[in-house]
């Protein structure tokens, strides 16, 4: 398996290609999980965020495992490289032996095959850079997934806080309501006249005595 340069553009574009479905499907989720937070408890929309992030690295995984296996196609294609190469420079010294060729041209073709052997080294190095930025830049997505997902939990979890408070000081609000100075004026009367009566037979009394 020989890789060429077309090759190498062609796993650029793959590359690429697979980096934004990633990213999009990321952005999907994070519009799913806003939707299912309607409605949920605070629970339920920890657990839901909790689900999300675990996706998105389950899913940063599948891309960085489908970029390391095209890392290791390349290296198997070097060594396959290196295979052929080599043999064919044990074949140029046997015919050197065989006195079939000169030792220069013997010497001449190995140089060819151990330059042909490094370029091979070097391309695959260089497809596996390109494999390993795109692992990078997939971990960068799922990190800024997981941040935007968090936020969005965060959000959600504030809003419910803001609105249990508001329920709160509703509530007592409206029991406070309840006290009006018309009422307060109307117990304080009540308790004045609850007063004299106990007071009145008191004072009956002591004009009896007299």
């Amino acid at each position: 398996m020989n890789l060429t340069e077309e090759d190498a553009l062609k796993l650029q574009r793959q590359l690429a290609q697979l980096l934004e479905d990633f990213i999009e499907q990321m952005r999907k989720a994070n519009k799913d999980l806003n939707r299912n937070m309607v409605g949920a408890s605070p629970f339920e929309a920890i657990a839901r965020t909790e689900s999300a992030n675990d996706a998105a690295y389950q899913g940063y995984l599948a891309v960085q495992k489908q970029n390391n296996a095209k890392s290791d196609e390349a290296f198997d294609a070097y060594r396959e490289t290196c295979e052929r190469n080599n043999a064919n420079s044990a074949a140029a010294f046997d015919s050197y032996r065989a006195g079939e060729m000169t030792y220069e041209e013997a010497v001449a073709i190995k140089e060819k095959n151990d330059l042909a052997n490094d370029k091979a080294y070097d391309f695959a190095c260089s497809l596996k850079h390109q494999n390993d930025k795109a692992s990078d830049k997939a971990y960068e997505a799922y990190l800024n997934a997981f941040d935007a997902n968090t936020k969005t939990c965060d959000q959600f979890l504030q809003n419910q806080n803001n609105c249990s408070l508001s329920d709160t000081v509703s509530s007592n609000l409206a029991n406070n309501l309840e006290l009006t100075p018309e009422s307060t004026v109307d117990a304080e009367e009540q308790e004045a006249a609850e007063f004299n009566e106990e007071e009145a037979p008191e004072e009956n009394a002591s004009s009896s005595l007299r």
